[in-house]
């Protein structure tokens, strides 16, 4: 594969749990929200997509 491909869909994946979180925020499930928050802050994806917001 691609490196170009893989760090895209990297980019992708990630912003798909950032959205995810986001919209869980203003709904009835703000506890799974903060769950899945705290999920993406301690792991790898986080940091991959904090990098790809700074390109």
């Amino acid at each position: 594969m691609d490196i170009g491909v893989s760090n895209n869909q990297t980019s992708v994946t990630a912003e798909l749990y950032f959205l995810i979180a986001k919209f869980l925020t203003a709904g009835p499930c703000q506890e799974t929200a903060n769950v899945l928050k705290r999920e993406l802050e301690n792991s790898k994806v986080s940091i991959e997509f904090d990098v790809q917001l700074c390109l």
